[in-house]
């Protein structure tokens, strides 16, 4: 038995069941609509280079995947609350940030110095995905994010911290080196 086959069925089989876990709600929408959406979600994002036989394959169809149901107004973790109807005292419905969607690696000094980037500081785009909000404001793979939210990113770590205390449907201006100069742009949570 050919193994890629099998990868692939495995892989949209735990895409599936995540979705399904997930407890995912949309107005209107059909259990036999979640199922449609998630397959036409799955081969798009195989189609952009999405999955794999490995562990971060797996994870980054994945994250493509529950966004591009996002988008299409599928809601994680509502399903359960609209089945259970209206309560006296109801309680606001949670709110999902919408996901930034970049890789990112430190920028080497190598890296720096070809982008005339002085000094190395910031954090490369090494892939932008098409439905966060990254990719929303412009982002590109070979950018650099300098700032985020008024503060210097130097580090993964100073990335989470600050993109932890983002909150739903908010605008966070973010710096970028791009051609050898600044840039500012928008990004809508």
């Amino acid at each position: 038995m050919d193994s890629k086959p099998a990868a692939a069925l495995l892989i949209m089989a735990a895409v599936l069941v995540s979705c399904a876990q997930g407890d995912w709600s949309k107005s209107g929408g059909s259990q036999a609509d979640l199922a449609a959406d998630t397959a036409q979600c799955e081969a798009a994002g195989r189609q952009q280079g999405y999955g794999g036989d490995d562990f971060a394959g797996r994870t980054s169809l994945r994250v493509f995947v529950e966004d591009c149901l996002n988008a299409r107004g599928w809601r994680r973790g509502t399903a359960q609350a609209a089945a259970a109807g209206p309560a006296a005292d109801p309680a606001p419905a949670a709110q999902h940030r919408r996901e930034l969607g970049i890789g990112v690696l430190p920028v080497s000094d190598t890296e720096a110095a070809t982008m005339r980037l002085t000094p190395p500081e910031g954090l490369l785009l090494t892939k932008v995905e098409p439905t966060g909000a990254g990719a929303a404001a412009g982002l590109r793979p070979g950018d650099v994010l300098l700032t985020f939210a008024g503060t210097q990113v130097l580090t993964i770590g100073d990335m989470q911290r600050l993109l932890a205390k983002v909150k739903p449907n908010s605008v966070v201006p973010a710096t970028i080196w791009r051609e050898e100069r600044r840039e500012t742009v928008s990004l809508q949570f």
